[in-house]
């Protein structure tokens, strides 16, 4: 009979598919009773659906507590502290809240794409369990799971040098390559100090994260951009302005010179300042002189390195190709006309979006100012017949600086730091510790960014020849 009941079991199975989870957690509890009754163990049968019964009939939600990290029902089964009904709504055993009540805490954060929640459900697998139903906090792996959070938090929120998709003027949907530096960014070191703080008073909060950059919209209006904005098409050499989703005015304009010196590049950007009757100055050289000097009406900086959107009273002729081979040295030349209403325009929060919708190639880097200098030093030694084998003339290591003048080079920008005393309007406005003489080195990458190396503006003298130097001859002015 047993035979024939356990052959009419399998083919219910083998029909169904599916087995009761009761019956099999019965089966097995009884067999385990047998057996440790044969040990001379005495226990209390019970079914963990049966325990969990008078809290939930959701198998799943009965094991929530194990999948949150160490299961609290377990620990309070084993210490034998737990009944049906005693854990709070995050699954915890009061014991266990009562011994760590950071579990208490709850903090909800309000991010660009919904609400997130941290909460003991999560936070109890930070703690380590000691296998009998209590739990130990370890400072520094609590810490490490603190700080993982938020950056794991970080990464989904961050936008910062990450592509996007924009819907362009006359285009439709196009991806703006990583560039600029407008983007919701998390200030990781903050907000783990504030989170910690949170955590630890077991408050129960609602709020945005600490951030260190954010954006003026949600991704869903518009990518993130909002619908008051500048656009830029470095292909086109057009400018649009749009407030509240409306076109309020265009231009055509004259953006850098195609070379890999001084190319404008993609992003988007937030204005750093607005400046009328300003003096935009280039770099110090060993002499004390500037690369130029020159007076803009409106002046209106993107970029830490110094680019920015400026009237170019020296061009007549904007938009087309002229940019190619006679453009800026990465500014975006407006005409004179127009400048000032691009300025009135364009707000301190509002994004202005530049991109090539084409694709480019860039020509080789001329010569640096820098090199330049001291290769016309040299011609002018030469002319008067000093000897150019000497060491005020030869460059071993390649560097474009005489192998007799020592140099230092704080910022790593493969640039000399230039005399004390000065500093550019460029510079001040650095986030980072400006380098007195002109020079900034606002992050490690730019290093390897020849834009930012040497962030020559097209401002003061002109240069024609593209060698990093302005021309003498007011004349010749074209860039």
């Amino acid at each position: 009979m047993s035979e024939n009941n356990s052959g009419s079991e399998s083919k219910e199975q083998s029909t169904s598919g599916k087995v009761d989870g009761s019956s099999v957690a019965n089966a097995v509890i009884i067999f385990c009773a047998l057996v440790l009754a044969v040990a001379g163990v005495c226990i209390v049968l019970k079914s963990k659906y049966e325990t969990n019964a008078a809290a939930t009939t959701d198998p799943k939600a009965a094991t929530a507590p194990a999948e949150a990290g160490s299961s609290a029902s377990s620990a309070a089964s084993n210490t034998g502290t737990a009944t049906a009904g005693t854990v709070n709504a995050n699954g915890i055993d009061p014991a266990v809240l009562a011994a760590h009540p950071e579990l208490n805490a709850s903090v909800t954060y309000q991010l660009p794409g919904g609400e997130q929640t941290l909460d003991g459900k999560t936070m109890i697998g930070w703690l380590v369990p000691n296998g009998d139903g209590t739990y130990t906090r370890d400072e520094a792996t609590w810490n490490q799971n603190l700080s993982n959070y938020v950056a794991e938090m970080a990464g989904s929120v961050d936008t910062l040098n990450k592509e996007r998709t924009f819907h362009a003027t006359g285009l439709g949907d196009v991806t703006l390559n990583t560039g600029g530096y407008y983007g919701w960014v998390v200030d990781q070191n903050t907000e783990i100090a504030r989170l910690s703080s949170d955590i630890e008073s077991g408050n129960t909060v609602t709020r945005e994260p600490a951030y260190s950059s954010r954006e003026v919209a949600t991704a869903a209006n518009n990518c993130g951009i909002g619908q008051s904005y500048a656009e830029i098409d470095l292909s086109r050499q057009h400018l649009w302005i749009y407030q509240d989703g409306a076109l309020v005015f265009e231009t055509d304009i004259v953006s850098g010179q195609m070379d890999e010196a001084h190319y404008t590049p993609e992003g988007v950007y937030l204005l750093l300042n607005k400046e009328k009757d300003a003096v935009l100055k280039g770099d110090q050289l060993p002499d004390g002189s500037r690369t130029y000097e020159q007076p803009v009406s409106y002046w209106m900086p993107i970029t830490h390195s110094g680019i920015g959107l400026h009237d170019a009273s020296w061009k007549n002729v904007f938009g087309g190709l002229e940019y190619i081979n006679n453009g800026s040295h990465g500014c975006i030349n407006l005409p004179p006309d127009v400048a000032g209403t691009v300025y009135e325009l364009i707000t301190m929060s509002m994004p202005i979006v530049i991109y090539y919708s084409q694709p480019y190639e860039l020509r080789e880097a001329p010569e640096s100012a820098l090199e330049q200098y001291y290769k016309r030093k040299e011609d002018e030694a030469r002319a008067a017949g000093a000897d150019t084998n000497s060491e005020a003339f030869t460059d071993a290591d390649g560097d474009g600086i005489p192998d007799n003048i020592s140099y230092t080079d704080a910022d790593g920008d493969d640039i000399p730091d230039a005399p004390a005393g000065e500093t550019t309007p460029a510079a001040t406005a650095s986030s980072s510790a400006p380098e007195t003489g002109g020079k900034t080195d606002d992050t490690a990458a730019d290093k390897n960014d020849p834009k930012k190396l040497y962030p020559v503006c097209d401002n003061g003298l002109c240069d024609t020849d593209g060698n990093g130097v302005g021309d003498t001859d007011p004349s010749l002015l074209g860039y």
